[in-house]
């Protein structure tokens, strides 16, 4: 089972290389790995040892916390850490921001979500909530961790934001904006 469980993740790795060599305007790559993935799907889920910045509930089949699926930082980041440039869509962000996180496809092949999930319903610590639907690991959209290097502080709005790859892919800020989301601490898979 693990090894059919390692074979879907390397397909699903192929198929999100394929999609940003495919969906890009040059040769230059859509992000620059920062760290490999040391944590794949069928791997034992270990429980977070620090403090968790991160939950995943609903129609998931992987837990490591009851039924849910629970990250500390350190656990997070084992699924890898990319990292790309992108200017933020809000006002309040002049500068290009170059961000590190994981990909939000790391994220849900781990859990293992259900074939009918549709969204994640994401929640933030101030109770803003979006639904983020579940097509858009087409593209290498992030739950960043740092941004220009540093650890994004709760005044900052972190520690964690979902943020999207607009400098690489024609991405709808209309319909996309209200999904960069900051301060995410749930996502309910739908």
């Amino acid at each position: 089972m693990r090894q059919l469980y390692r074979l879907i993740w390397l397909m699903l790795l192929g198929l999100s290389i394929t999609l940003v060599s495919c969906g890009s305007s040059t040769a230059e790559p859509a992000y620059s790995v920062i760290r490999e993935p040391e944590l794949q799907p069928g791997d034992s889920i270990p429980e977070p040892q620090g403090e968790v910045i991160l939950t995943l509930t609903g129609k998931i089949k992987r837990t490591n916390q009851g039924d849910e699926l629970v990250f500390d930082m350190e656990l997070l980041e084992s699924l890898g850490v990319i990292e790309y440039t992108v200017q933020n869509p809000s006002p309040e962000r002049e500068q290009a921001d170059t961000h590190q996180g994981v990909l939000l496809e790391n994220l849900f092949a781990l859990a293992e979500i259900d074939a009918d999930a549709t969204k994640a319903h994401a929640i933030a610590w101030d109770d803003y909530t979006v639904d983020i639907p579940i097509s858009v690991t087409q593209w290498p959209v992030m739950i960043t961790t740092r941004r220009n290097g540093e650890r994004i502080s709760f005044h900052d709005l972190g520690p964690l934001q979902v943020i999207f790859p607009y400098h690489r892919f024609d991405i709808e800020p209309v319909i996309y904006d209200p999904m960069w989301i900051h301060q995410v601490h749930t996502l309910e898979i739908q």
